[in-house]
């Protein structure tokens, strides 16, 4: 059962989250993490964790000795320090937060990484993690190859933060919490001419993929500027593709199922902005992550420069109306892989529906998570084929119960 702690000078605490010790990941998962190292390594990539430490931890000097005791707080950070040691042994860039918090020349009461009474870090956290996380990555070998550019932040004011924990005490315990003034920050191109070779500069070499903590806004507000810190302090352009109500690795299962990922040009850099507190939510076993693992292995190079996609305006599909897709299939016998990208949303539920020569037949279904909020599948065609058996015919198909009206395009990768 999770309940509010209170802490001093009216900060605010979950007990679950903020204080839980229980944050390892188990053989299995560590297998399949290295599964996605593995991935990760045959494309040139290297993964960085931005490894946020539990608010009880990170805001110790918030917390009186009854509420946090010092043993607690100790083998919490052992804790922390055994989940990041995992990480690191799988060749990940791992900075240790933690002892940066520990060791920043301001008080934390003055300038804490947290938010008083939310789950969120403060544009100070931010920065602070930006920096740790770019001190770390200016060290490894790759960084030499990243383009520069130089970037200033600028201070845009403050402004009233809507804090979820404070919320939870009004309505709970009637209790009315003073609302907290965060700093605003904006990174911009330090010259006119940087701003000018940004336009002109091919995709970013670091992505950042995060939590709401890292979104270019939150609750129709300006985020805490985490990636623009990062662009000042790495020296060079950084793509955000963070996701808010996400959990932990929607966002980095978003980006593999991403244009962006699948057609262009691979970075050198994934930033994973990691909080601790919720390891939990991370499903390491859905189908999701493991079509991630395939995109982030194998993208989708097209089959050669002068090859069309299939693409169609403004179809219905529904139960019965089928796209057909025999001649695309059938003419390309060197494809590795088909992807459907689709226009509408709502399309996250239809099938390929092959018929074999023999009379057989064989769905191949596609539901994606509401998480994933690309418009894009993705079907190995080892999947479609079956041994010594011709294919007859491949066809699209709205699931039962559903209908769309979309535009579609389908190509085929080698």
């Amino acid at each position: 059962m999770k309940y509010l702690k209170p802490g001093l000078d009216q900060w605010l605490f979950v007990s679950e989250a903020d204080f839980g010790l229980g944050f390892l990941f188990s053989e299995g998962e560590l297998t399949r993490l290295g599964l996605l190292q593995q991935a990760l390594t045959e494309q040139d990539i290297q993964m960085v964790v931005a490894l946020l430490p539990p608010r009880g931890l990170a805001q110790r000097s918030m917390l009186s000795e009854t509420v946090f005791s010092t043993e607690t707080a100790r083998q919490m950070g052992l804790g922390y320090q055994k989940l990041r040691a995992q990480l690191l042994a799988l060749g990940w860039i791992v900075p240790d937060l933690l002892q940066a918090i520990k060791q920043q020349s301001q008080p934390q009461h003055n300038d804490p990484f947290y938010l008083p009474r939310d789950h969120h870090w403060s544009t100070a956290g931010a920065k602070l993690s930006a920096q740790a996380v770019a001190k770390a990555m200016r060290m490894h070998q790759q960084f030499s190859a990243l383009k520069p550019m130089t970037f200033t932040t600028h201070y845009q004011g403050e402004l009233q933060r809507f804090e979820s924990f404070a919320y939870g005490a009004k309505i709970i315990c009637g209790i009315q919490y003073q609302p907290h003034l965060s700093k605003i920050y904006k990174t911009m191109p330090t010259t006119a001419l940087a701003s000018a070779l940004l336009d002109e500069a091919a995709s970013p070499q670091v992505v950042v993929v995060g939590t709401s903590n890292s979104t270019a806004s939150l609750q129709q507000q300006p985020g805490f500027n985490f990636s623009g810190f990062l662009k000042q302090a790495l020296e060079t352009d950084v793509l955000n593709q963070s996701l808010a109500g996400a959990g932990v690795d929607g966002a980095l299962m978003h980006y593999f199922f991403s244009s962006e990922y699948i057609a262009g040009e691979r970075p050198k850099f994934i930033v994973w902005e990691l909080p601790v507190s919720a390891l939990n939510l991370i499903d390491l076993n859905g189908r999701e992550f493991y079509e991630s693992l395939v995109l982030a292995s194998q993208g989708c190079e097209p089959l050669d420069p002068g090859f069309r996609d299939l693409v169609q305006h403004d179809v219905t599909l529904r139960p019965g109306s089928d796209l057909d897709l025999t001649e695309l299939v059938q003419s390309n016998p060197g494809a590795r892989a088909m992807v459907v990208q689709y226009s509408n949303p709502e399309m996250r539920h239809f099938t390929v529906r092959v018929q074999y020569k023999n009379g057989a037949s064989k769905h191949i279904g596609h539901k994606l998570p509401a998480r994933i909020r690309q418009r894009l599948a993705y079907f190995p065609i080892n999947q479609l084929h079956e041994p010594a058996v011709p294919i007859g015919s491949v066809y699209l198909d709205a699931d039962d119960g559903y209908q769309f009206s979309t535009d579609i395009a389908v190509k085929l990768c080698r």
